[in-house]
C-alpha cells in the first residue's frame, strides 16, 4: 500500500442520500416530515405585485431621451460608463449632478459642474441639495428636463 503524504486529506465519500438537500431526502416508512412552505423548483415566485411610482426626467429637447430615475442614487452626466443618466451634450459635465431618493422624496445635488445645475431657473450652488417636485424644470447646463412620474410594476 503506498504511503499517503501528510498534507493530503483523506477523501470522504458521501452516500447519494447525504448529497441531497434535507427536503429532497426520501422519507422512510413511519417517518414524518413538516414542510413550512412549498415553492415550485426552478421557477421564480412572485411575493408581491403592485404598482410603484418612479421619477422620470422628461427631456424638452426631442433629440435627447428622457431619463427614468432608478435606485437610491442616480448620477447624471456625459461620462457614459460612470453615470446612470447619460446626456450626450458638450455643456454637460462628465459627472454633473446626483439625484437621491430619501424615503418617498427625490433631491438633486449639483456636483461642482462646469456649467451649472438649475432648478426652475435658479442656479444651485456647488453641492447644494434641493427637493424636487413634479412639474419642476431641471436644467443641466443647456439641457432642460421636466420632473415627472411614471407608474411601473414592482
Amino acid at each position: 500500500m503506498p504511503k499517503r503524504k501528510l498534507w493530503e486529506k483523506k477523501k470522504v465519500r458521501q452516500t447519494e442520500e447525504e448529497q441531497l438537500y434535507p427536503e429532497e431526502r426520501p422519507i422512510l416508512s413511519g417517518q414524518t416530515t413538516v414542510q413550512s412552505w412549498e415553492m415550485p423548483r426552478g421557477e421564480t415566485c412572485l411575493l408581491s405585485e403592485g404598482k410603484r411610482q418612479g421619477l422620470v426626467l422628461y427631456s424638452l429637447d426631442p433629440s435627447l431621451e428622457s431619463l427614468p430615475v432608478s435606485g437610491d442614487y442616480f448620477l447624471v452626466g456625459k461620462k457614459q460608463d460612470a453615470v446612470d443618466g447619460f446626456i450626450d451634450h458638450p455643456g454637460v459635465s462628465r459627472i454633473h449632478a446626483r439625484i437621491e431618493k430619501r424615503e418617498q422624496s427625490y433631491y438633486v445635488t449639483d456636483l461642482n459642474s462646469t456649467n451649472g445645475t438649475y432648478l426652475n431657473r435658479k442656479l444651485l450652488g456647488v453641492n447644494e441639495t434641493v427637493l424636487l417636485h413634479v412639474g419642476d424644470v431641471l436644467r443641466f447646463a443647456d439641457v432642460e428636463y421636466t420632473v415627472g412620474t411614471a407608474m411601473g410594476t414592482v
